[in-house]
């Protein structure tokens, strides 16, 4: 075997690889770095839509909390103003029947007076004849002794 190095079969050597390099280059690497690049871009683009959409999110779930907190504020003011507004009805209700009741009591304290006034009137009036009544019994219990 002959190990003397042969020129021309290393220059034939040296072009089919510097032309597979080409073509390899050409029709493989090239639309394969395109594929890739794209889908770097892709995903890219998705990164960028996905951090949008959670910046969406989170600004719709902090109006949702605003709107939230809203309406429990207003739902609290409004049964504080319907306990405030009932307490004072209450209060309201509460005298109106006290008076009521002072003026029914008055009314029913004037009428017992004044028929207190009649029977006292009355019991003048048949004084003599209540004590007449009671002498004779007096005297019926004295003789019947």
């Amino acid at each position: 075997m002959d190990l003397n190095p042969n020129l021309d079969l290393m220059y034939l050597v040296f072009f089919i690889f510097i032309l597979l390099v080409v073509l390899l280059n050409r029709w493989l690497y090239t639309p394969m770095l395109d594929f890739l690049a794209k889908r770097a871009n892709l995903v890219d683009d998705e990164n960028l839509e996905t951090l949008r959409y959670r910046d969406e999110i989170q600004a719709i779930r902090n109006e949702a909390q605003q709107i939230l907190q809203d309406a429990k504020n207003q739902a609290k003011t409004m049964i504080d103003n319907a306990e405030k507004e009932s307490s004072a009805n209450y209060v309201e209700k509460f005298e109106n029947a006290k008076n009521k009741i002072k003026v029914h009591f008055e009314t029913l304290e004037k009428e017992c007076d004044d028929e207190m006034k009649v029977l006292r009137q009355e019991l003048h009036g048949k004084m003599q004849e209540i004590v007449g009544a009671l002498d004779q019994k007096f005297e019926i219990a004295g003789d019947s002794k």
